[in-house]
């Protein structure tokens, strides 16, 4: 029986990924080291995948003085004062961080980002890794992230939205006799002029992130939940559950609201989260095959759509290895050491 090549070379790079992270450990015993010499020897392919991941792993000084990189260290060093635990943080960040360069196109997979003008009644649709920037008949402007629709429901005495799916900025012209509405997961955030930045995933979960200005986010009286209202003011983050919790906390703004300018930012992100906003933008899904993503949290920032990237920091990190690629998938599996938590 003869074995792929492509798979060959899956696992190739797999046993490169662990040989490259025992090397940067520096707690290689000397039966180690040997054996490592030995796989050397005798993979000729292995010099050249050792280059690759040594080379991706340069980049990351490339982003060291990266403002978002900074901005996750300051935060972390006010709200740990344990040397321990900021140090694996850093660590994480460390492998996880990756280059994200100026001249990476944002809509890798895809139509070109596109402008338009909307109207009452008018629907818009993205594709996976498609933007699009809408101006309103009020000079409001909003920008649907991939793979998210979003009805213009009327602009007369109230300008109302409705977020069907996925995740919208929101640039509201002021005028304080008609309100702006948007409708999300039979929750209405009401805005004067202002930005805020919604998001509604598969699970009904919403996430409302307000940049400046004020909005109230609003639940009516239903047959069995009482109704709610949140005021928000700038630099907060609503997350309101299915289950009716409703969470707010302040956030960085900037890290947010980065897949505006192409970079994907995860500031201790639930991997499966991650996983999911990473997909949206790639033809390409990272799925794993043995289960559910490991309970992990992670740090790090990305290029929209480079999904190859974000998989070899997964693999660098010990938390997951390929197992198969295709055309549309790049299939994972738990790491024997998969990370927990942070």
């Amino acid at each position: 029986m003869t074995i792929e090549p492509k798979r060959l070379e899956d696992g190739l790079r797999a046993e490169a990924t662990r040989w490259f992270s025992a090397q940067r450990s520096g707690d290689m015993a000397a039966e180690e080291r040997e054996a490592f010499a030995d796989w050397l020897r005798s993979n000729p392919g292995a010099h050249a995948q050792l280059e690759r991941l040594q080379q991706q792993w340069d980049a990351l000084d490339s982003i060291a003085n990266d403002p978002a990189v900074l901005e996750i260290r300051e935060h972390d060093v006010h709200a740990y004062n344990r040397p321990a635990r900021f140090k694996a943080l850093l660590a994480l960040a460390a492998a996880v961080l990756l280059l994200v360069s100026s001249s990476v196109t944002f809509l890798q997979y895809g139509n070109p980002v596109r402008s338009w003008f909307g109207s009452e009644g008018e629907l818009f649709r993205t594709g996976t890794g498609q933007r699009t920037t809408a101006t309103l008949t009020d000079g409001s402007v909003v920008t649907l992230d991939a793979e998210s629709e979003l009805r213009v429901v009327e602009m007369g005495a109230r300008r109302r939205l409705r977020l069907i799916r996925g995740h919208a900025f929101f640039q509201v012209a002021k005028d304080r006799v008609h309100p702006f509405l948007v409708e999300a997961a039979s929750k209405t955030i009401r805005a004067v002029g202002t930005e805020f930045d919604v998001q509604l995933d598969d699970q009904a979960k919403l996430t409302v992130t307000l940049i400046e200005g004020k909005v109230r986010v609003e639940q009516p009286n239903g047959w069995v939940r009482p109704g709610r209202r949140v005021n928000m003011v700038a630099g907060a983050r609503l997350i309101a559950k299915s289950d009716h919790a409703w969470n707010v906390t302040h956030v960085d703004t900037a890290s947010e609201t980065s897949w505006l300018t192409g970079r994907l930012t995860f500031i201790r992100e639930p991997l499966a989260e991650a996983l999911n906003e990473v997909n949206r933008y790639s033809a390409r899904k990272i799925v794993f095959v043995d289960g559910p993503a490991p309970a992990t949290n992670i740090v790090g920032v990305f290029a929209a759509g480079d999904v190859d990237s974000f998989v070899t920091a997964l693999e660098l990190n010990g938390i997951a290895r390929v197992s198969d690629r295709t055309d549309t998938k790049i299939m994972v599996t738990r790491s024997a050491r998969d990370g927990r938590g942070d």
